[in-house]
C-alpha cells in the first residue's frame, strides 16, 4: 500500500525538480566551467600551476557571450547569447567536456591563441568572443 503513494509522489514531483536545476546556476557559469577545464588540462599536461591559471584567463579574456536563460520553440532550456541566438543547455555544457578531452599538444598550442581551443572544441565557439556565431538553436 505504501509503494503506490511513493510512486505518485515521484511521478508528480521529480520532473518539476529536474527541470529547474540548470537555471539555479548563473547562465555564464558554463564559461567559467570551460575555463576550469582548460586550466585543469594545462596543469595535467605541464604540471605548471601558473600556466594553468593563465590558460583560464586566456579563454575568459575572449569574452563570454552567454547572457541568460531562455526557452527554445519546443520549451527546452537554452542559453541566450549576446548578439542573438540560442544554444541548448546540454550542447553548451558539452563545451567544458570537449576542452577537457583535448590532447596535450592542442591544449599547449592554445596558450597564446585561445582560438586554437575553440577550433578544436566546436561546441565552445558560440559561447566565446565578440563575433556572433551560429549556435545549434538559432542564428545570430
Amino acid at each position: 500500500m505504501t509503494a503506490r503513494p511513493l510512486l505518485v509522489f515521484l511521478v508528480a514531483v521529480l520532473p518539476a525538480v529536474g527541470c529547474s536545476v540548470s537555471e539555479d546556476l548563473p547562465a555564464e557559469e558554463v564559461c567559467r566551467d570551460a575555463g576550469y577545464s582548460v586550466a585543469n588540462r594545462l596543469f595535467e599536461c605541464t604540471g605548471d600551476a601558473d600556466r594553468a591559471n593563465s590558460g583560464y584567463d586566456t579563454l575568459l579574456d575572449l569574452g563570454c557571450r552567454v547572457s541568460g536563460f531562455a526557452k527554445d520553440e519546443l520549451g527546452a532550456s537554452s542559453l541566450s547569447l549576446e548578439g542573438g541566438g540560442l544554444v541548448p543547455v546540454p550542447e553548451a555544457y558539452g563545451c567544458p567536456a570537449d576542452l577537457r578531452a583535448l590532447t596535450c599538444d592542442v591544449i599547449k598550442s592554445g596558450e597564446s591563441d585561445a582560438s586554437v581551443w575553440l577550433a578544436a572544441a566546436p561546441r565552445c565557439a558560440a559561447l566565446f568572443g565578440s563575433t556572433p556565431q551560429v549556435g545549434a538553436g538559432g542564428a545570430p
